[in-house]
């Protein structure tokens, strides 16, 4: 499952795993109109999930918990956020509710946050383990990577 799929990703995906990949939003574009925050699956229904910059956008605690739920055992979940690497900590506020402010404050008009290093801890609470994939250069260029970017690869 893939959610709030990227048009470049879903022709990957489907010409590599077309016989049960499936994208996700709440758009109409998508297979599936589900949140991620509670997407009413069924537990354990997926091996491989993808979201690629969503988390800042959604309360991340009910999707890390939603996201491990749907994941079968040893399922997968490929995870892209916007990170400071040189913060230990989230910045998020709450306060914040106008698209300008968040804007301003999160670099996006829709986001709720830009992620410190303490990811992680938020990553160990939800139940994964996982590791980290970090590009360079060239990999940046063929896995559609932000550069200094890092894909964290969940593992329930």
């Amino acid at each position: 499952i893939h959610f709030a799929a990227e048009q470049c990703l879903i022709e990957f995906f489907k010409k590599n795993y077309a016989f049960n990949y499936v994208t996700a939003d709440l758009n109409k574009n998508s297979d599936l109109m589900i949140n991620i925050e509670n997407s009413a699956l069924p537990s354990e229904s997926f091996d491989f999930l993808v979201a690629n910059h969503v988390l800042e956008h959604v309360d991340d605690n009910k999707a890390l918990k939603e996201i491990w739920r749907i994941l079968r055992p040893n399922g997968i979940a490929l995870i892209t956020v916007p990170l400071v690497t040189t913060w230990n900590e989230t910045y998020e506020n709450d306060q914040i509710k106008t698209p300008k402010g968040r804007e301003i404050h999160f670099g996006q008009f829709d986001h709720k946050r830009f992620y410190g290093l303490d990811i992680r801890d938020r990553f160990f609470d939800a139940g994964f383990k996982f590791r980290e994939f970090f590009c360079s250069g060239l990999q940046c260029v063929e896995h559609g990577l932000e550069r200094g970017e890092i894909l964290f690869i969940l593992n329930k």
